[in-house]
Parts: C-alpha cells; sequence; structure tokens
C-alpha cells in the first residue's frame, strides 16, 4: 500500500482515478506488487490507508526518509535551494451539515486575489528539483513566520519577496556551525513609491501635490 501511495501522491490521481489506473495498467501492477488482476484495490481501501497516514503521522517520517536516501545518493544537496510558499484552496461554501467553513482554513490575499485555505511552503534543491521540507500552515499567516522552513545546512538560499524577514533563519540555526550562508530574496512585486523632494517647512498642501503635477515648488518629478 506504500508504493500505491506514493505512486498516486507522484501522479496527482483521486482515489477512484487510481483505482482504475491500477485495473488497467501492468506496470502500475508490478510496481506495488499487485501479482494479478483477482487481487483488487478499491478506492475506499486506499482511502483507509491515507486515514492510517494522517494518524500516525507517516507522510513526515516518508519524506525525511525519501530525502535521506536521496542525499546518500548524491542527488540531493544543499548548495542551492529554493524556497515558495503555494496557496491550497479548501471549500469556502457553508452549505453544508454545519453551516460552517472549515475551522483549520483561513483566507489570506496575494496581490489582488483572496484565497480561503492554507499555505504550504516548500523547500528543495535547486538542481535536482528534490522537495526536502514543507509546512503546512493557515492562509492568513505571512511567509516571515516559517523560519523553521530551512534546515540550516543551506550554503545559498532563493526566496520569494514574502520571506526578507526570514534571510537570517539559515545563517542563525544551530546545525549551522557558523558556516556562511547567502540568502538572496526576491525584490517586492509593489515597490513602495519614491518620496516626493518637498523642502522643510512646506504647507500641508504643498506636502499633498500629487506626483506628476506642477506646484508652487516647481515641478514634480
Amino acid at each position: 500500500m506504500v508504493r500505491v501511495h506514493l505512486l498516486q501522491v507522484s501522479l496527482n490521481l483521486s482515489d477512484l482515478e487510481m483505482e482504475s489506473y491500477l485495473a488497467s495498467d501492468m506496470v502500475a501492477r508490478s510496481f506495488c506488487r499487485v501479482s494479478s488482476t483477482h487481487q483488487f484495490i478499491s478506492d475506499s481501501t486506499i482511502l483507509r490507508f491515507q486515514h492510517f497516514i494522517e494518524q500516525h503521522g507517516l507522510a513526515q517520517k516518508f519524506l525525511e526518509r525519501t530525502v535521506s536516501l536521496a542525499e546518500e545518493a548524491g542527488a540531493c544537496s544543499f548548495e542551492m535551494v529554493a524556497a515558495d510558499g503555494t496557496f491550497i484552496e479548501a471549500p469556502s461554501s457553508t452549505k453544508n451539515k454545519a453551516h460552517a467553513r472549515d475551522p483549520e482554513m483561513a483566507s489570506g490575499k496575494k496581490a489582488n486575489t483572496w484565497h480561503f485555505g492554507m499555505k504550504e511552503h516548500i523547500a528543495a534543491c535547486s538542481e535536482s528539483g528534490i522537495i526536502y521540507g514543507t509546512v503546512a500552515a493557515p492562509a492568513n499567516e505571512h511567509d516571515i513566520t516559517q523560519g523553521d522552513l530551512l534546515k540550516g545546512l543551506e550554503k545559498m538560499v532563493f526566496l520569494d519577496s514574502g520571506y526578507i524577514g526570514c534571510a537570517t533563519s539559515a545563517a542563525s540555526h544551530p546545525a549551522n556551525s557558523g558556516a556562511a550562508c547567502g540568502c538572496f530574496c526576491a525584490n517586492p512585486a509593489f515597490p513602495e513609491k519614491p518620496a516626493l523632494n518637498i523642502p522643510l517647512g512646506a504647507s500641508p498642501r504643498q506636502r499633498a501635490a500629487p506626483h506628476g503635477r506642477s506646484s508652487s515648488l516647481g515641478q514634480a518629478e
């Protein structure tokens, strides 16, 4: 069932789609050690195994073991890594039995778009693309609060502009042991407007003169 779960995640299939895929694809059955078509794996069996993984916290152990094997094989390096966050949408409708939204979900805004659900923060090796760290948080929590996403073993870290305040997390991590760590953050998508060159003692009306219009102070930049 572990192989079935990993194959389902890698192909991004629903439980019913995974059931049909196993029934129709001989290579998939061979990988999942399903000997013949008489050994049937239903969607309900897949769902129960997912609940088992959640109850025992096995997903994090699977990730840690996978990263460890990739690191031993030289496929995962912490020389250059990248981190970013993405929204995981959840149903925002209250047309359900409880007449309420999921209390574990929250609303967050990116640019001019609102999202309801959670936010997944992901750190991956820049060279191989292997994900080695992930944190799920409410959508309304700022990226700056997710400094624990980095392990402290990174040498060069490329971050989105939302992680600007986390730039010192990797360098100050106990596992770094004083090793040099360079953090590179993208520029904000909406930089602040440059301030007008208004002399000291100007009147409030002069200070409120908009950009691009003439005033008694002269032509605005």
